[in-house]
């Protein structure tokens, strides 16, 4: 037998037909640790405790505790994202001032170079009389 045989087409091997298969046939189920509940006994895996909190917690103590902690956590990160955006603006508007002030200072630093060429053109004429007079 041909060892293209199941290709669909013989003169390109790349091309091959659609193979029905189960890639996960072959994988065993995993082994689940008997002592898990043991470990950890608040955590009962038998129900859905995403959804409802208070399984969770071996206690309301502990569950009041966790709310406390992550209401603080909450005003926290308001806080911080508070006071990183009134640095941003503060950062945008020095970066106004500045882009200003650098505007002004390229206007003054034109102005004292056109000041500076025309005194040296004023005492390259006042020197050529005299430099030719020796």
């Amino acid at each position: 037998m041909n060892s293209f045989s199941n290709l669909a087409n013989p003169e390109n091997p790349y091309q091959t037909t659609h193979i029905p298969c189960d890639p996960f046939q072959n994988l065993q189920q995993p082994v689940y640790s008997t002592t898990f509940h043991q470990e950890f006994p608040a955590i009962n895996c038998s129900e859905n405790f995403l959804y409802s909190p208070q399984k969770f917690f071996a206690s309301a103590d502990a569950e009041k505790r966790y709310r406390e902690k992550r209401s603080r956590n909450n005003q926290a990160a308001q806080k911080s994202r508070k006071v990183r955006k009134e640095r941003e603006k503060q950062a945008v508007y020095r970066v106004t001032i500045l882009e200003q002030e650098n505007q002004s200072l390229k206007l003054q630093l034109d102005q004292v170079k056109q000041q500076l060429h025309y005194a040296t053109q004023r005492l390259i004429q006042i020197n050529a009389p005299l430099n030719n007079s020796l």
